[in-house]
């Protein structure tokens, strides 16, 4: 169990283009919407990619500005 990770899972956005991350308090949310972010942006540089960040933190800072945050 190498980082904490039990199951990865595979997402097919054509199948399901929607993903919510849920989960407690401190439990790397942020850091698995950053990876997922990144990954993403990487893999599919034609996807359009809308962040909805409702703590309103620095932590998205990188897209503030952007069309679609």
């Amino acid at each position: 169990m190498k980082y904490g990770i039990r199951q990865y899972v595979t997402w097919n956005p054509d199948k399901a283009p929607h993903i919510a991350i849920f989960g407690i308090t401190g439990g790397g949310k942020t850091v698995a919407s950053k990876l997922l972010l990144a990954r993403t942006a990487k893999n599919l540089p034609d996807m359009q990619l809308f962040v909805n960040d409702y703590k309103g933190d620095s932590d998205f800072s990188f897209v503030v500005g952007t069309p679609r945050f």
